[in-house]
């Protein structure tokens, strides 16, 4: 059985959401250490909450350790855009850590000890839960992008050994471009979001730039919107204006 403690097999997670499953490749591959990278509000959240909530469909354990929000805020605020969590918070599947306070006050500091926290959380809990995401990092990378690489880094190391999901978003132009490619290196799914438009309705642009373990070749280009009743919404490229 998945989510039990021990059992890391190799496999391929749906996102819950089928037409999103088939334009990225077919799913998110087990293990994978998967980065976000977008402007604000081009749905970096709202991307990690629906993996997460395939991951807890597909019965695997789950974390998310937030930066922005309370449990309860991100629970409700998910519920509100169709990607319904409140079934696995309850049941335990799914625990969500908030940090908004280490955060607000994070100096350089404490930003040493923040990274050595995150980093000794995965190691610890990297058997516990299958996924874990971690939304957002870009305020350690504003504080010093060396000790933020080096989390991920250290965070890639975990993950050859966990073989979980590890899903790490950030904030766009966090790094400086040669710190850029070297994360995209390390990572295996490397996600990049931004605005776009289409018939004057808002939508975001999912550009793919990295799918290491994909079973199928994903489309380069995928653009959505959030509809609160519907959740992540495909629209064709085609009509999409970036």
């Amino acid at each position: 059985m998945s989510g039990v403690k021990g059992f890391k097999e190799n496999r391929i997670i749906s996102t819950g959401n089928e037409e999103l499953d088939r334009r990225i490749g077919g799913g998110i591959p087990k293990p994978s250490l998967i980065v976000i990278e977008g402007e604000n509000g081009s749905g970096k959240t709202t991307l990690t909450a629906q993996l997460a909530y395939g991951a807890c469909s597909s019965g695997l354990n789950c974390a998310i350790l937030t930066t922005e929000e309370t449990p309860q805020k991100f629970i409700i605020w998910a519920k509100n855009i169709s990607i319904d969590l409140t079934p696995f918070f309850l049941k335990g599947k799914l625990i969500i850590y908030s940090l908004p306070r280490l955060v607000s006050s994070l100096t350089k500091d404490n930003l040493t000890k923040v990274v050595d926290n995150t980093i000794s959380f995965i190691k610890k809990r990297g058997n516990t839960f299958d996924f874990i995401g971690l939304d957002a990092l870009s305020v350690l990378a504003s504080k010093s992008e060396k000790d933020a690489l080096d989390l991920f880094l250290a965070i890639k190391k975990v993950t050859s050994v966990t073989r979980n999901i590890v899903v790490l978003t950030l904030h766009k132009e966090s790094l400086e471009e040669e710190s850029r490619k070297y994360l995209i290196s390390l990572c295996d799914l490397y996600y990049d979001l931004s605005l776009g438009e289409v018939a004057g309705r808002s939508v975001r642009i999912l550009k793919i730039l990295k799918a290491k373990g994909s079973p199928v070749v994903p489309e380069t280009t995928i653009a959505f919107e959030v509809d609160p009743a519907f959740g992540i919404k495909i629209v064709p490229v085609a009509v999409a204006k970036v």
